[in-house]
């Protein structure tokens, strides 16, 4: 019985804790593979924690390694720019362009 009633607390506290959702796109610098290697690391590690924390939905390259796209949940636009600023495929001008949009919610699961 504790196990269901500490359940259901947890999809209340999931379902209240609902942020907007942003799209991030941008695009990767000319020859992306090679300047990206000695940062690449420190990203993927920033991401983790981002993804762990619950603001990075998704975020990652096209197929042709072209543009970036990622999807944060998080309170505000604000939060969203401090979390692509702090990465160092910006600060090292891996990423170009970021720009992130709130979604308009349509359809949701």
């Amino acid at each position: 019985m504790t196990f269901n009633l500490q359940l259901v607390t947890f999809n209340l506290q999931l379902i209240t804790d609902n942020h907007p959702k942003y799209v991030m796109w941008g695009s990767y610098c000319h020859n992306v593979i090679q300047k990206r290697a000695p940062y690449r690391q420190a990203h993927l590690d920033g991401l983790a924690a981002q993804k762990e924390s619950g603001i990075l939905v998704t975020l990652g390259p096209t197929k042709d390694q072209a543009k970036v796209f990622g999807i944060y949940e998080a309170p505000d636009e604000a939060t969203v720019r401090q979390h692509i600023e702090a990465d160092p495929y910006w600060q090292n001008g891996i990423w170009t362009e970021p720009l992130p949009l709130q979604q308009s919610t349509v359809v949701e699961n």
